[in-house]
Order: structure tokens, then C-alpha cells, then sequence
């Protein structure tokens, strides 16, 4: 809510400049219209802005994962990942692979979220809120607190490709 009041006061402001600007060298009919030029460069423009919607975000953390998906990996294989020992790659912009799904699961602390492609979405998770990876969709994660552990199961549909826990998965990609 606070990016779209500033956004809002922003856009407000400008309109309010334009207008003064304005009212002393043209009538109200060509104000009337910059105004309207400034309306819509506004619409145009502001969708590409990279707004943080809650009401959206709460989807990738309740989405669920389809039941016909198994879980055939989790990362660390054991234990957790602290804050410290977090892997850059998961820190960094990265992707699951076609046909995979990923479940982030904080056990202590809090770990943001970020879903990157589409409408961007800010989520922080805890050990009550799980974060679910769509397959191939590119997101990073960030630890809010030094406390912070985690790990990342991974879900695939039965007979797919990454279904076992092969060696030679793509380095690039997680799960």
C-alpha cells in the first residue's frame, strides 16, 4: 500500500505542476487536455512498474502443489540451510526445471521471497508459510534474519524426466 501512495502523491503532484505550469498561457480546454495526455501516459506507462500487490502475492505462497506430483528431491539432503550457508545460486535470479515444483520451507527466522517474472511479487515466508515455485518460473530468495534456516523439496510428476535424483541435472537450474 505505501508504493501506491507515494505513487499516487507522485502522480499528483505532476498533475498539480502541469496545471500551474499551464494556467497562465493556455485556457482550460488545452489544460483539460494535457491533463488528459498525462492520464493516459500515466495508465500506459505505470503496469510495466513493478508493483508489489499483497492481495496477489498471497498467491504463491498458498498456491498448492497438483496432487499428482511426488516429492524425489530436497536440498540440503539433510539438515538445513542457514542464513550464512545459503547457496549464491538460490540467492541469484534462477528457475526450476520444465515439469518441476518447488516447495521453500523456512524452519526458524524468515526468508523473502521474490517472484520475478509476470507480476513481481514480495513474499516473506516463515516456518508457518511455505513458498511454492511454479516449473520454470524465475525467482530468488533473500534471509530477513541471521537466524534464518531452510530447505527446498522438490515435486515432479510421476515419469518425468527429473522424477529420480540423477547427477546430471542442468547446474544452472535448481531441482
Amino acid at each position: 500500500m505505501g508504493a501506491l501512495k507515494e505513487n499516487l502523491a507522485t502522480f499528483g503532484a505532476l498533475l498539480f505542476g502541469l496545471f500551474i505550469a499551464t494556467k497562465f498561457t493556455l485556457g482550460y480546454m488545452e489544460i483539460g487536455a494535457m491533463l488528459m495526455i498525462a492520464i493516459v501516459v500515466y495508465v500506459v506507462l505505470m503496469p510495466s512498474y513493478q508493483w508489489y500487490d499483497a492481495s496477489k502475492a498471497e498467491i504463491a505462497t498458498f498456491a498448492k502443489l497438483p496432487p499428482t506430483v511426488t516429492a524425489y528431491k530436497r536440498i540440503p539432503a539433510s539438515g538445513v540451510f542457514t542464513a550464512e550457508t545459503i547457496p549464491k545460486g538460490l540467492l541469484t535470479r534462477h528457475n526450476t526445471k520444465p515439469e518441476v515444483f518447488g516447495e521453500i520451507n523456512v524452519t526458524k527466522g524468515e526468508l523473502l521471497f521474490e517472484l520475478l517474472e509476470g507480476t513481481y511479487e514480495r513474499v516473506l515466508l516463515s516456518p508457518s508459510k511455505k513458498g511454492i515455485v511454479l516449473p520454470q518460473q524465475w525467482h530468488k530468495v533473500t534471509p530477513r534474519k541471521k537466524d534464518t534456516e531452510m530447505f527446498i523439496r522438490f515435486y515432479a510428476e510421476d515419469g518425468a524426466p527429473y522424477g529420480n535424483d540423477s547427477e546430471d541435472k542442468n547446474k544452472k537450474s535448481f531441482g
